[in-house]
């Protein structure tokens, strides 16, 4: 999936739980089943909505610094134990970025706070008001959240190999890699430390991961124009090879959507089945091909944007800053822009400050 993508390099493994906090490594991480049959699996993604709610709303980025300090060495300066970046952040940013610098990105225009500590830049988005609420408080779910994450449950088993289907999905886990990739552009060399998300290991003990995803209906012209960006990027910047689609059938007779077709995608784009031939209109060659990316072009944005970032602190007395992601309200052209930092400014935690203090 990743293409000729060789820059991405993996730093650690982490899972991040209600009950368990921070785990180094992948020991915690659910393994992918190898007994399903991925082109004509039939699963009820609906099962166990309505007995599944609320659930506990469990604050993800917190973990980051954990992971952060859990992995430091003893005497290690922030940015060598972070793999020497200038700027540190997650990899939705880059997936946003990427569909800005394709003309293709529909969202909605959002802050990201941007604050220098020890000469590491730190992105973290502002919270909306609908998603700004704290860990012990619960939410509730729409139906499509619940079958996606329903999907990775069937799709996958323990770290043990027991398959638990029949519990409910538990939407506090968290798998994720620590990463970094270099951007250069004009002579000038960003180092970007992000962390992305996981749902499943190709094999136990492997070192390999997967990421596991549904849509609506099939993957016509439509899934390219935007969603099939998105999913590559997440391959791409995350350095996965293989992907797996549940393709969610709508039933018109009761109203409830109770099926879904997994296909697998390989790290050439293709469907990994004997049938890969016969459905070219379905999912053609490469997924890359289908969605017109254009990598340089990505590459040489996202450099662009970031070597911008970078130049509002050459004044030292600069500590913090907003960039403004998304489009111009005005005309709609896409805009990264950057202003003062807003009243609601919010420092890095105490307990990472105190792990990486202030260096000389």
């Amino acid at each position: 999936m990743n293409g000729n993508n060789q820059s991405v390099k993996h730093l650690y493994s982490y899972s991040s739980t209600k009950n368990n906090g921070v785990v180094m490594g992948t020991s915690e991480f659910p393994i992918l089943r190898n007994d399903i049959d991925m082109k004509n699996a039939k699963l009820d993604l609906a099962k166990g909505y309505y007995s599944n709610l609320p659930q506990e709303y469990s604050e993800k980025y917190s973990s980051v610094y954990d992971a952060m300090i859990k992995s430091k060495s003893p005497g290690t300066t922030l940015r060598n134990a972070l793999g020497g970046p200038e700027i540190v952040g997650w990899i939705g940013i880059l997936e946003d970025l990427t569909l800005l610098g394709l003309n293709k990105f529909r969202g909605q225009t959002y802050r990201v706070r941007a604050q220098k500590h020890n000469g590491v830049i730190f992105l973290e988005k502002h919270l909306s008001r609908h998603n700004s609420k704290s860990p012990g408080e619960f939410k509730y779910m729409s139906q499509d959240e619940y079958m996606s994450h329903h999907l990775k449950h069937c799709m996958t088993t323990a770290p043990d190999g027991s398959i638990k289907n029949d519990e409910l999905v538990d939407t506090t886990q968290g798998f994720y890699n620590a990463q970094t990739m270099d951007f250069s552009d004009g002579g000038h060399f960003i180092r970007f430390f992000y962390v992305s998300t996981v749902d499943a290991l190709k094999e136990k003990d492997s070192k390999e991961f997967v990421v596991i995803k549904t849509h609506k209906g099939t993957m016509d012209p439509t899934f390219y124009v935007e969603k099939g960006i998105q999913y590559w990027t997440r391959c791409y910047f995350g350095g996965i090879k293989e992907m797996v689609i549940g393709l969610k059938k709508y039933n018109a007779i009761d109203g409830s959507q109770t099926k879904v077709d997994v296909i697998q995608i390989t790290d050439d784009g293709k469907l990994k089945n004997e049938y890969a031939g016969k459905l070219k209109d379905e999912c053609a060659g490469k997924l890359k091909d289908e969605c017109i990316i254009d990598t340089d072009k990505v590459m040489k944005y996202i450099a662009k944007v970031f070597i911008r970032l970078n130049s509002q602190f050459d004044d030292p007395n600069v500590t913090s800053i907003d960039m403004l992601v998304g489009k111009d309200g005005g005309n709609g052209t896409k805009i990264v822009d950057f202003e003062p930092s807003s009243s609601n400014f919010i420092p890095l935690p105490e307990k990472f400050i105190a792990a990486f203090p202030k260096e000389d």
